[in-house]
């Protein structure tokens, strides 16, 4: 499977030296990861368990603001439902 870096439309390109220096290492990273078949094989395994999470929690009065999040995680036990994500995703604060 490759493994590429795609461009995105609205996305602007990196502003400062040093994200264009860090972008620059990823695309070099990148392409040596897309000829490596060790590295293609684990793609292989594990991107069926890469899944998105979309938030959205309704607020009680009119006055509020709806909260909205998006993520991603991945799949830990498919039976028991149970997903591993960072913990802001799902509760507030630090």
């Amino acid at each position: 499977m490759p493994v590429s870096l795609v461009a995105v439309a609205g996305v602007s390109p990196p502003a400062h030296p040093r994200q264009t220096a860090v972008a620059a290492h990823l695309a070099r990273r990148a392409a040596a990861l897309e000829s490596n078949p060790t590295w293609a094989a684990t793609l292989a395994r594990v991107v069926n368990s890469v899944v998105s999470i979309d938030f959205s929690q309704d607020r009680a009065f009119d006055t509020d603001v709806n909260e909205t999040a998006e993520a991603t995680g991945f799949v830990v036990d498919a039976k028991r439902g149970i997903i591993l994500t960072n913990r802001h995703v799902v509760t507030p604060g630090p």
